[in-house]
């Protein structure tokens, strides 16, 4: 997914996310349907992010990154938690494996497992 770095400190990286982002996703080549485990079958299909601005907000070296969430018209929609391995950096920018289990949070401070 290609998206625009915001900061990059020591210890963080900051990266950004607009509607309308051409990116590429893992689907299970099967029902083309999201991937859910690494054991599924896969390939990559090409879609556009069109549900909001994201700003990921990544502590380096820890397994996680805090995603922030608003609509088009700069809403704020609440909190994902994205477990993850690291980031690794490569020669497009960062790697990451997720780990397929993450936290959203509503912006009153409820939360559910994804």
């Amino acid at each position: 997914m290609p998206l625009t770095l915001v900061d990059e400190r020591l210890r963080s990286v900051a990266l950004y996310c607009t509607p309308g982002t051409r990116c590429m996703r893992p689907t299970a080549n099967v029902r083309r349907r999201n991937v859910r485990s690494y054991a599924d079958p896969w390939e990559h299909e090409q879609v556009t992010w069109e549900r909001s601005h994201v700003l990921w907000l990544t502590p380096l070296g820890e397994p996680y990154s805090l995603n922030l969430f608003w609509d088009g018209d700069w809403r704020f929609l609440g909190w994902y938690v994205q477990l993850q391995d690291p980031l690794r950096r490569s020669r497009l920018g960062f790697d990451t494996r997720d780990h397929l289990l993450d936290v959203w949070v509503e912006p009153d401070g409820r939360w559910e497992w994804k």
